[in-house]
């Protein structure tokens, strides 16, 4: 049993973390931008969350342009894109965390970027845990 929750612990991906939270966020109908994240164990460390990916929340707010890029499969051919560029101004922006537990409803936490980047810089250490997110920042629990 131990062998195989260990297994199971990996087979998470962001992929599968992102496919979960675009149907959440079908159902929530928000105008909002996220990064998102997971734990798998330990804490949340800060350094997950690039400093392009940063920049890229906090320009969302004011307006931000997005071009998608052209893409060919592996055989060569074209894959068809939906349109090719957006102009998103989110009303929030958000890095939502994933604390993963095998066997269990996922959830996660919404931090608005700015008090992400304030937290970044107050908290004492490089990372925090579960708990003290809940606690010492008082986000939400959301439910995938």
């Amino acid at each position: 049993m131990v062998k195989y929750y260990i297994s199971m612990k990996w087979k998470f991906s962001e992929a599968q973390f992102q496919t979960k939270f675009g149907h959440w966020l079908k159902r929530h109908n928000q105008n909002e931008t996220y990064e998102l994240k997971i734990v798998k164990e330990g804490p949340f460390r800060f350094n997950q969350v690039k400093e392009h990916q940063e920049q890229g929340l906090l320009k969302s707010v004011g307006g931000i342009y997005i071009k998608i890029p052209d893409s060919s499969s592996k055989t060569g051919h074209s894959n068809k894109k939906p349109f090719d560029c957006l102009f998103i101004k989110a009303n929030e922006a958000y890095v939502a965390v994933m604390f993963y537990v095998p066997f269990q409803r996922q959830y996660f936490y919404r931090i608005p970027i700015r008090h992400f980047l304030a937290l970044k810089d107050y908290w004492p250490k490089k990372s925090i845990h579960e708990e003290d997110l809940i606690i010492q920042v008082g986000v939400e629990k959301y439910y995938l």
